[in-house]
């Protein structure tokens, strides 16, 4: 910013120095009357211009304050509203921190729970076929997300173990049990269909016995 000029003003008029019964009054000599004011209102004239650039340094220092201060006012309300979105994100956060220390404290209080609760129980599913037939078997469940899983053992000849470990936690579970022979009209046969709760009330040890012949098939649920 170049710096203004300085405002000067520097006294043009000297009036002359008359002395008693010396000089005589005169209008139109160069010392006269007419002279003097002439040179007076010259002088007022000077005055004038030194008073007019005054008032317009004044003026422009007038505005140029306005301007600074429409600038502070306008910094003040940006640094207003900068605080209100800094308050209003801190609120936020807190918040944020607020529902996760619940939520912290809702999994605490859970996991300690599950420390002092058993775990879930699970089934456990053994088959012991002796029968001179084809058998096969299947559990079905629902697991934890209501997702139907099917564990089937395939084909159980003469002799075969197979077992199955259900999950603690499922629900539906479901055992079922076939025979395939040719000694009955039906190729196929049914011989365990039935639902299982969890827990169970007590182990099922079940024997199951077809064309006659003893512990064709033996269950043990636990």
């Amino acid at each position: 910013m170049v710096d203004p000029q300085p405002i000067t003003y520097t006294p043009q008029f000297e009036a002359p120095t008359w002395r008693d019964h010396v000089d005589l009054a005169s209008a139109g000599a160069p010392n006269g009357f007419n002279a003097q004011f002439r040179s007076l209102q010259a002088e007022f004239g000077v005055l004038k211009g030194v008073v007019q650039q005054l008032n317009t340094a004044i003026s422009s220092l007038i505005q140029a304050q306005n301007g600074i201060r429409a600038l502070i006012t306008s910094a003040d309300t940006t640094v207003d509203a900068a605080n209100n979105t800094v308050n209003t994100a801190n609120n936020t956060v807190n918040t944020a921190n607020s529902t996760i220390d619940k939520a912290n404290n809702t999994v605490n209080a859970a996991m300690q729970i599950a420390k002092n609760q058993p775990p879930p129980a699970s089934l456990n599913v053994t088959v012991n076929h002796s029968g001179d037939y084809t058998a096969r078997c299947l559990v079905s469940y629902d697991d934890l997300l209501g997702q139907r899983q099917n564990l089937p053992s395939g084909n159980l000849y003469k002799g075969a173990t197979w077992s199955a470990k259900v999950p603690g936690g499922a629900k539906n579970v479901h055992i079922s049990c076939e025979e395939d022979t040719d000694m009955d009209d039906q190729r196929v046969k049914t011989i365990l269909d039935r639902d299982l709760p969890i827990p169970l009330p007590q182990p099922i040890t079940k024997t199951i016995e077809t064309s006659g012949i003893a512990t064709d098939m033996k269950f043990n649920i636990t």
